[in-house]
């Protein structure tokens, strides 16, 4: 319930006389937006470590978080996808030459130093790890305790990104790269579904989708507008309704999933249009989306550690109040660090970049 009143905190709809909001896909809108999904990310991790009990409150928070789902996640991929497509535009060709750095380096140090946090606590509660797993947790191959699987996702989109972009270079071609990299996406979820399991495909074609509604956003929205009621009505049926069938033989056929998200993403996007979630909570959370996403495992594989899984509310509240100020800090060092290795260098690009 509080988190609920924190998300729908100063939420609003859209006054009459606008019909939509034109700024939904703002930087300062999808900020917010994230900052609703990393908060009831972090109860879905704390569920993880705990037992729901046949009270009631739990079991309504049971079938939210059923409904929900790996879907909670897909308005980061697609924001992504989007707010490449986007700097992208903006920026052109030298954007593209320092993505490497600017972009895919970057992120693979910031999170190779979250993992490294990951391996110290590991070695303190002699918690065993194999070679393999202490390597491929660097590029979040393995987990170390970690949620290993999403940075790893990112950083095979921003490669896919660099490279057929690169191949398709100038602005004439570029829906030429969006295509290539949506096969790239294809090719590479049929692979995780060989080699993984399914959260390392589930909702990674919603930053192809991302993509896509960068090169064709006008056109879309003149569609959806103009029938805007029964399509959204009738989308959020379907994602239920497939929600519901898929429940019986999700646990054979994992990769029935894969719509679901981006049906999900679909009616996400129609409710920004003309629902604003916007509160200076939602904005914090949001622009320290990679720190609270990455960190707060920490505290809570502590707190599994010592056996305070049993008092849910302790093991939440003490979660919370660690994971917030680790992630400032954390980011705060961040901020001194990518200057001095001259990885803010075109900053213009990252401000711009809805990363």
């Amino acid at each position: 319930i509080l988190w609920l009143l924190v998300i729908f905190w100063r939420s609003r709809p859209v006054p009459k006389s606008e019909r939509f909001y034109s700024d939904y896909m703002d930087p300062a809108r999808t900020t917010a937006i994230k900052g609703v999904f990393i908060l009831l990310i972090f109860l879905t991790h704390s569920e993880q470590y705990l037992t729901l009990s046949d009270t009631l409150p739990d079991q309504i928070y049971a079938i939210i978080r059923l409904g929900f789902g790996q879907s909670v996640v897909t308005a980061f991929f697609f924001y992504s996808g989007y707010g490449l497509m986007e700097s992208l535009h903006r920026k052109g060709e030298p954007y593209l030459r320092a993505f490497p750095k600017a972009r895919i380096f970057k992120t693979l140090l910031h999170f190779d130093l979250a993992v490294l946090l990951y391996l110290i606590l590991d070695f303190v509660l002699d918690i065993p790890l194999t070679t393999g797993e202490i390597i491929g947790s660097l590029i979040g191959w393995e987990s170390v305790g970690n949620s290993a699987w999403f940075i790893f996702d990112i950083l095979v989109a921003y490669v896919m990104f660099y490279v057929c972009f690169r191949a398709f270079p100038e602005q004439t071609q570029w829906k030429k790269g969006a295509l290539l990299f949506t096969v790239c996406s294809v090719v590479f979820v049929i692979l995780m579904i060989l080699f993984r399991e399914s959260r390392y495909y589930n909702t990674f074609l919603c930053v192809s989708m991302g993509i896509w509604f960068s090169q064709y956003r006008l056109q879309i929205e003149r569609f959806v507008q103009q029938r805007f009621l029964p399509l959204l009505l009738g989308l959020a049926a379907l994602y239920v309704g497939g929600g519901v069938l898929l429940m019986r033989v999700y646990d054979d056929y994992e990769y029935l999933y894969i719509p679901l998200p981006l049906l999900f993403l679909t009616v996400l996007i129609m409710v920004t249009m003309v629902w604003r979630f916007d509160n200076p909570v939602l904005q914090y959370f949001g622009s320290h989306l990679f720190s609270v996403f990455i960190l707060m495992r920490l505290p809570m594989t502590v707190l599994e550690y010592y056996g305070v899984t049993d008092h849910v509310g302790l093991f939440i509240a003490v979660s919370f109040a660690v994971t917030v100020p680790l992630a400032h800090v954390f980011d705060a060092a961040l901020k001194k660090l990518d200057p001095a290795l001259h990885l803010d260098r075109l900053r213009g690009a990252e401000e711009s970049d809805q990363k």
